[in-house]
């Protein structure tokens, strides 16, 4: 269910009112509803929210919905499986809803009527409480990234939050409308980015569900014009509503991705809808299936990711050489993505057969090849059983190979430059001294982390070995007729 409409709907299925109607039944002015999934192995739940009735209270710098929230839900709701407000979960790299609602949300009581007012007004149970008033609705989706440049962090963000989107226009308020309707509202939608990272490559995507420009929180706070319209206007602040989307890090990517799933594309509608969103927003054709190739000779193209930072593959310009050189009729590029714009990387991965590379965010690009007729090659570092970009070769059809390299450290890259320098590469080294227990716990716990930063070395015999079984497995997609093993 992580990957189709059931995980829409477990999210549609455990929404909860959070705002609680005074002792004196004075309806609060707010209304907050957050929605909640339970499908991962640990018990922190996938969460969402909308609030209505929010306004900018800009001598605190915060978001305000007047809605003092309840402590517990009731017996009922707990047997749904819903939680308390006070229970919503931190995210990795202070994101998710616990962190906006703690950081940039004020939520209570504000000018709350005087009993002389509240006898004036009618006191209604917390059911029959309308959600919006007649008028046309405003939405400002606040938005806490985990950083900019990372392509497998950024687009886990923005695919949560087309769900959490999904997810609002299939769930109805109190009155029956849709919390969100996209082509009605979408005028009517604002994006404020919460964060201090930067545009990065895929900002523009968070427009995803609003044809307004894109507002930072830094920006706003200095200079009151650009504070999105909806909170420049009293009477609209009825009908302006906050959304605080799904988390990256609650994406059903990340559930279980050290562990190989049974996937198919079948198995993954979401997916598929995403990847069709990201073409569709840049304008670029999405091509499906094998080459519709002109001469059953054109060349099969090998993209690899030609990484500048961490986990560089060492030695990679001579090992491309000797595939080239095995292999003359295939074109071999290598190609750095972070200098190309993001719809010129979509068309270049379009035109790929075989993507390789070593563990890391290029391999993203899986989603975007031409579902179901490529090969996918990851190499990693050795020891990282990690299975994410696997799963993700299973949900586009795409075969998938993998093979270990060994880690090499930047320090340990110098020295190995020093001593050739030097001409001491053969030296053996000193004998060291025995390390205590507390020693050793401790370097098992920094070579775990190794991988983040080593580089990776493959020898040439078994890179060639692994790219033979992956070009191979492409000879003869679509109308592509080549001998796998010719005289």
């Amino acid at each position: 269910m992580h990957f189709a409409s059931a995980y829409l709907d477990e999210l549609r299925n455990h929404s909860i009112q959070y705002c609680s109607t005074g002792e004196d039944g004075i309806v609060p002015a707010s209304q907050l509803t957050c929605f909640h999934a339970h499908i991962r192995d640990d018990p922190i739940a996938d969460s969402f929210c909308i609030g209505s009735g929010a306004t900018w209270d800009a001598p605190t710098q915060r978001f305000r919905l007047d809605c003092p929230t309840r402590r517990l839900p009731d017996a009922n709701e707990t047997a749904r499986g819903l939680i308390p407000f006070k229970a919503l979960q931190p995210q990795w790299f202070e994101t998710g809803p616990k962190y906006i609602f703690n950081h940039f949300v004020v939520l209570g009581d504000k000018d709350k009527p005087k009993p002389s007012d509240a006898a004036q007004l009618e006191v209604r149970a917390e059911s029959e409480v309308p959600t919006s008033l007649p008028g046309t609705p405003s939405f400002v989706i606040l938005v806490k990234r985990e950083g900019a440049s990372n392509l497998w962090h950024s687009l886990m963000e923005i695919w949560s939050m087309t769900m959490t989107m999904d997810v609002l226009r299939m769930s109805r308020k109190a009155n029956g409308e849709p919390f969100y309707q996209t082509h009605q509202d979408m005028d009517n939608t604002h994006v404020v980015v919460l964060d201090d990272h930067g545009p990065g490559p895929t900002l523009d995507m968070w427009r995803f569900f609003s044809r307004n420009p894109i507002v930072t929180f830094k920006n706003m706070v200095e200079n009151p014009d650009l504070v999105p319209a909806p909170f420049k206007s009293p009477e609209k602040a009825a009908n302006t509503n906050i959304i605080v989307p799904l988390p990256g890090g609650s994406n059903p990517l990340w559930h279980g991705d050290w562990a190989v799933k049974d996937c198919t594309p079948e198995d993954a509608p979401l997916l598929k809808l995403f990847i069709k969103r990201v073409f569709e927003h840049f304008d670029v054709p999405l091509l499906l299936g094998p080459k519709l190739v002109e001469d059953e000779n054109d060349k099969i193209v090998v993209t690899f990711i030609d990484r500048r930072g961490t986990r560089q593959l060492l030695g990679n310009e001579k090992l491309l050489d000797a595939l080239h050189n095995r292999y003359p009729d295939v074109t071999v590029q290598s190609v750095d993505f972070a200098t190309l714009p993001l719809p010129e990387q979509l068309r270049l991965i379009q035109d790929t057969d075989v993507l390789v590379g070593v563990h890391g965010a290029g391999l993203t690009h899986t989603m975007f090849m031409r579902a179901g007729a490529g090969a996918v090659v990851e190499i990693l570092p050795d020891g990282l059983g990690y299975k994410g970009f696997r799963n993700l070769a299973a949900m586009t059809g795409h075969k998938y190979f993998s093979g270990a390299g060994t880690m090499v450290m930047p320090e340990e890259l110098e020295e190995e430059k020093k001593k050739e320098g030097d001409g001491k590469q053969n030296e053996r080294p000193s004998p060291t001294p025995e390390k205590s227990k507390k020693q050793k716990r401790n370097e098992r716990r920094e070579e775990a982390k190794k991988w983040q930063l080593a580089h990776v070395r493959i020898e040439e015999d078994r890179f060639l070995a692994l790219m033979d079984v992956a070009i191979k497995s492409v000879y003869n997609e679509g109308l592509r007729n080549e001998y796998v093993i010719k005289r």
